[in-house]
């Protein structure tokens, strides 16, 4: 307790979560607008982004020009997972994570990170997109959507991950292998058990 009838807090997630929610109710956006540039407003902003509209904040961070490490690409994918699944500003976010993810030309580092957010995200459509790049002729893309596919357990996605077991590339090979085990129905350890006999 502090004076003035002040408390601080100890532990980000809390503080985070009751930032973001005088920040959503304050009539003056002068708060966030200032804040969220600030990376100890990280955890604030995953909820901010549940409980109010930062259509212009993702505008803002997507609108500058991008560094190397896509940095707010990636810190505006973080607020997708709580994001609530009608946001309009989600469309952006994931169109400019599944370019990343499958340009040959990216280093694989960013390549991953995009697929992470794909994932993290848990939206239902990412199985949709790792599904159709099973079929990509870049190997690494296949690697990472059969991994991607084992992550988010897309039971419907077994016969196209055991095509994979016969894949030309080794680390597709293994990549469908981990995702098999990894989801782990009948189906999937059955392929898995083939494969391996």
């Amino acid at each position: 307790r502090r004076a003035g009838g002040r408390y601080s807090l100890c532990h980000p997630v809390v503080a985070g979560y009751l930032a973001a929610k005088h920040a959503a109710a304050a009539p003056d956006t002068d708060l966030i607008n200032t804040s969220h540039l600030m990376p100890m407003w990280a955890p604030a902003m995953r909820f901010y982004a549940s409980m109010a509209n930062p259509a212009n904040l993702v505008a803002q961070r997507l609108g500058a020009p991008p560094d190397a490490l896509q940095t707010d690409l990636f810190v505006v994918a973080n607020w997708l997972g709580d994001a609530p699944a009608t946001a309009p500003w989600r469309a952006d976010v994931f169109r400019r994570l599944a370019q990343l993810f499958i340009n040959t030309a990216a280093p694989m580092h960013l390549r991953s990170r995009a697929v992470s957010a794909l994932v993290a995200s848990r939206d239902e459509n990412v199985a949709k997109l790792f599904k159709q790049t099973l079929a990509s002729p870049d190997p690494v893309a296949r690697q990472f959507a059969a991994i991607a596919l084992g992550a988010v357990s897309d039971l419907t996605a077994v016969p196209e991950l055991k095509h994979l077991l016969s894949d030309a590339d080794l680390y597709v090979r293994w990549a469908g292998l981990l995702a098999l085990a990894v989801i782990g129905d009948n189906a999937s350890i059955e392929a898995l058990g083939t494969s391996l006999l």
